[in-house]
């Protein structure tokens, strides 16, 4: 009867019709509406920290903003847009480049660069550094640049991969194979990798050769991307955009499927976003109509905001929200720093900053 009716745990490979709700530590708040807004521009993305400084990107763009009196300033502005950022506990920066590959900046501000093959640069989600500077690099799908993320899910996609880069030899090689579009990735404290795999709705543990160890959290209520560990060994997951029944069935409909993405616009698609469409042309889902010219908050929208706080055997514990009528949505990425939590909410543009423990402020 549960299988029946699609109540029971989704996996990777039978896209249920139920999605859990949230409870507990992932009880709905308004707090990423309420955070402060410290900076805004187009296509904000990826964060990470530099000798106490934040650094951020935003399109070809590598800013820095100054914690003392929030300015912000260029570090680099590049030819192609950046996808994905990364800071070495030695001071060695990466960032990913669309269709080339990686940069590397050392402390000297000399940069290195390392190719990658066609079908790897198109889609780095994610960079993480080990302690010998050795990066690992998240491939969220080899068939599918990192922009049509949608299409890549509606073809049902398992082609992500992990992989590892000597910087000092600029050596390539793939770890891990086979994965539903990998979009966050750190190590944890004994050398093992942790992988958010979006399309699968979950994050896994592997070990440093890329075998799989254990399931750290499964059937979440949306999509997971980047992740954060800070040096007390809490985790921070960002979640881009949320699952909802009707994408769940329509995963279920290959001809659906196939008729929307041949003869609709993509802003016509019935799917996740990272903000809200634009278009007046796309599909409302079931309550998501205006009562009144407003916006309710437990609507099933298209897009949201959500970053969980977990500890360090990932269980959750508080998060901070963006409900369906709130404007900070498809976080991209978040971290701590100092006393705060710093998101980039990358359907409003916004970099927000809040305070740690304001999940359990009502």
């Amino acid at each position: 009867m549960m299988r029946l009716f699609g109540r029971r745990q989704a996996n990777q490979s039978d896209h249920g019709l139920y999605v859990p709700t949230m409870d507990g530590p992932l009880r709905p708040n308004d707090h990423l509406d309420r955070a402060s807004i410290v900076w805004t521009g187009a296509h904000i993305d990826d964060l990470a920290v530099l000798n106490g400084e934040l650094v951020f990107t935003s399109e070809n763009r590598l800013l820095s903003l100054r914690a003392e009196d929030g300015e912000v300033t260029l570090i680099k502005a590049f030819d192609r847009p950046i996808t994905a950022l990364a800071v070495a506990a030695s001071g060695l920066l990466a960032i990913a480049l669309f269709g080339e590959g990686l940069r590397l900046r050392s402390a000297d501000d000399q940069w290195q660069q390392i190719a990658l093959s066609e079908k790897h640069s198109a889609c780095v989600t994610a960079l993480h550094f080990d302690a010998d500077d050795g990066l690992y690099c998240a491939i969220g799908s080899n068939a599918n640049p990192i922009s049509a993320w949608r299409r890549d899910l509606f073809e049902h996609n398992s082609h992500g991969e992990i992989l590892f880069v000597n910087p000092a030899q600029a050596r390539v090689r793939t770890v891990a194979g086979g994965l539903h579009y990998p979009a966050g990735l750190v190590i944890d404290a004994d050398g093992g990798l942790i992988v958010a795999e979006a399309w699968a709705h979950r994050v896994v543990a592997l070990s440093p050769q890329g075998a799989f160890k254990r399931m750290l959290l499964a059937d979440l209520p949306a999509y997971p991307g980047r992740l954060s560990v800070d040096s007390a060994g809490l985790y921070l997951v960002s979640l881009f955009a949320p699952r909802r029944q009707i994408y769940e069935f329509i995963l279920r409909e290959p001809g659906f499927l196939q008729n929307m993405l041949a003869k609709l616009e993509e802003d016509e698609w019935v799917g996740p976003t990272y903000g809200r469409p634009r278009s007046a042309n796309y599909p409302l889902l079931q309550g998501e109509v205006r009562q009144m010219g407003v916006m309710k908050p437990w609507a099933p929208s298209s897009s949201c905001g959500l970053v969980i706080s977990c500890d360090g055997d990932f269980a959750p514990l508080e998060s901070w929200h963006s409900r369906a009528d709130g404007q900070m949505h498809g976080i991209s990425a978040a971290l701590r720093f100092g006393e705060h939590i710093v998101a980039a909410s990358k359907g409003s543009g916004s970099l927000l900053m809040m305070r740690a423990g304001a999940s359990d402020e009502h």
